[in-house]
């Protein structure tokens, strides 16, 4: 599940602090842009779930990426995954400072 979603997901969050939901200036007027339909239907859906925003879900694949890694350290292919995810997470801009606000990634951080 998290494969598919990883991809759609942080490209999304990519796109919206590239331009989407960026503030712009024009002259003295600011100009804030609305998210996107897609943005809007993951949020719809993670309110749903009782997750709340995007911060919550990051934290939580990153919580899942370190029970991986704490209980299945000789199982190589799902380290190989785990890791994989966590590159794909870390090699955005805006999904890198996403991940660097939680917690979950600072203790991580410092109790590797």
């Amino acid at each position: 599940y998290f494969q598919n979603f990883r991809r759609v997901y942080m490209f999304m969050w990519e796109q919206s602090s590239s331009g989407s939901s960026s503030i712009s200036t024009m002259g003295s007027m600011k100009l804030e842009s609305v998210p996107s339909t897609k943005q809007k239907v993951y949020q719809n859906m993670f309110e749903h779930m009782g997750l709340g925003d995007h911060t919550v879900v990051a934290n939580l694949i990153v919580t899942k990426i370190g029970k991986n890694l704490k209980f299945w350290p000789d199982e190589h292919d799902i380290v190989a995954k785990t890791l994989n995810l966590l590159t794909d997470m870390a090699g955005g801009y805006s999904s890198s400072k996403l991940l660097l606000t939680l917690d979950t990634v600072k203790y991580l951080a410092s109790h590797h």
